[in-house]
């Protein structure tokens, strides 16, 4: 007999992100607009250059649809944030 609270994965919703899903799609779309490379995308939002390419093989080809349909832009990093890239 099994343990009641060992349930397994039935009933579960998924994979459980840290970040909100508006927020990734928003890093992958701005990587994929190809003004910047992985790690400065990583730099600009504070986070590492390994989430980046996590989520660009998660959702990059979903955001490549969607981008199709309605194009997907990012936002134009600020002269301060252009100066935190530099080493």
């Amino acid at each position: 007999m099994q343990n009641s609270n060992n349930e397994g994965r039935k009933g579960r919703l998924g994979m459980q992100f840290q970040y909100e899903q508006s927020f990734m799609n928003k890093v992958v779309a701005e990587y994929m607009a190809g003004d910047q490379s992985m790690s400065q995308v990583a730099a600009r939002y504070k986070i590492t250059k390994s989430q980046v390419a996590y989520w660009y093989s998660l959702f990059s080809s979903e955001l490549r649809q969607t981008t199709l349909e309605k194009p997907i832009k990012g936002t134009a990093m600020t002269e301060q944030e252009k100066k935190n890239l530099r080493p």
